[in-house]
């Protein structure tokens, strides 16, 4: 089955012996979340020191908030602020308690 749309995985970040630590590394899923179509995540994060891992089949923006919307142009922080990413590459981006992913296609 070829992939489609975008897929989101949450999880902690760090280490087990450094948990608060900020890194790339991931550990403890928390959910992941594959959406065909442009749209938000059903799930929110539910604890710090976490993060959301994002690949999308097809270049498109994300916006990471507690009501993101990544249609906005012109947007600030905690809701509107967009990031460009590239087709068939992981972006990791470090998320607060409460945060959804929303996607559009550029």
């Amino acid at each position: 089955m070829a992939f489609a749309g975008l897929h989101v995985v949450c999880a902690q970040s760090g280490t087990p012996d450094s948990p608060d630590a900020k890194q790339a590394l991931l550990r403890n899923a928390q959910w992941s979340e594959t959406l065909a179509s442009a749209g938000t995540t059903t799930n929110v994060v539910g604890s710090g020191s976490s993060v959301i891992r994002v690949r999308s089949a097809v270049d498109a923006w994300v916006a990471i908030g507690p009501a993101p919307d990544a249609a906005q142009t012109v947007g600030t922080k905690p809701n509107s602020a967009r990031f460009p990413i590239t087709a068939a590459t992981d972006y990791d981006f470090y998320a607060n308690v409460n945060d959804k992913l929303a996607w559009v296609t550029a």
